[in-house]
């Protein structure tokens, strides 16, 4: 059985349709030799070989921190999905400004682990990689850290300057953070105003230094209009082994509010 349609776009075209047993057939081909131009539709690329030796993995390092690469698992994943058929060739061509982080398809997933505002990683992402340590912190028994912090009385800031000016402090404690960990260190915003920062290998005193610092760091910004200050919080905990993530986060938040309140009795 044959039927006719006719459709309307600028003139009438018709389009045969064709009833089979093996399904609805199409046949649009003489439409689109009329209307179409094929040659909008065809690409020509010229192949740029990458040598495996033209950077070092010390090079890279850079370009595997901007595509979330942290560990030698991440960098030799070795999907072919990105074309290249290694991390690492993928990594030379970003590095010689021949591609884009967004054709790794891995990059694509932890994008999704990503707060938008900080860069950093946002509470799945954070909850995830916090499951990930105490797992292997339990097989093989290393020093493990977490820092909760937070900026005192945010609310004011909101309240006083506006929430645009609220998300400029938001960045720069994320900035903060930033300058003051290690590449092999975890951060992210756990919620709000608060963050969360992991650090494999160190010990509480590790911890509670760089706390110091990028609390140090956060009261010497001057991004506020009027040039005020504001300060952070942080508490620190280490991880012990019966821990779960909720278990050392709210150690963690413990230690975050007797801060606040040690702190509030010596300004008070």
């Amino acid at each position: 059985m044959q039927l006719w349609h006719r459709h309307q776009a600028g003139e009438a075209t018709e389009e045969k349709v064709r009833y089979t047993e093996a399904g609805i057939s199409y046949a649009p081909n003489k439409y689109f030799d009329r209307h179409l131009n094929w040659q909008d539709f065809l690409r020509i690329y010229t192949p740029i070989p990458i040598k495996n030796s033209r950077f070092t993995d010390e090079d890279l390092q850079d370009i595997y921190a901007q595509l979330h690469k942290t560990t030698p698992e991440a960098q030799n994943i070795n999907c072919h999905a990105c074309g290249y058929g290694t991390c690492k060739r993928f990594a030379q061509a970003l590095k010689l400004g021949l591609n884009v982080p967004e054709s790794c398809v891995d990059y694509d997933r932890n994008q999704l682990k990503i707060d938008p505002l900080t860069k950093l990683l946002n509470h799945g992402g954070l909850t995830e990689t916090l499951e990930n340590l105490l797992n292997l912190y339990r097989r093989e028994v290393f020093d493990l850290s977490l820092i909760m912090m937070d900026v005192d009385d945010f609310k004011s800031v909101n309240d006083t300057y506006g929430h645009d000016v609220g998300d400029i402090v938001l960045r720069t404690v994320a900035e903060a953070i930033r300058q003051h960990i290690r590449q092999a260190d975890f951060a992210g915003r756990w919620g709000g105003d608060e963050y969360m920062i992991i650090l494999p290998q160190a010990g509480e005193d590790d911890a509670a230094t760089v706390a110091a610092r990028i609390r140090a760091a956060i009261a010497a910004a001057r991004v506020l209009p009027d040039g005020a200050r504001f300060t952070a919080s942080a508490g620190v905990t280490t991880a012990r082994p019966e821990d779960t993530p909720q278990k050392i986060f709210k150690r963690a938040d413990r230690a975050l509010y007797d801060s606040k309140k040690f702190k509030q009795r010596i300004l008070g």
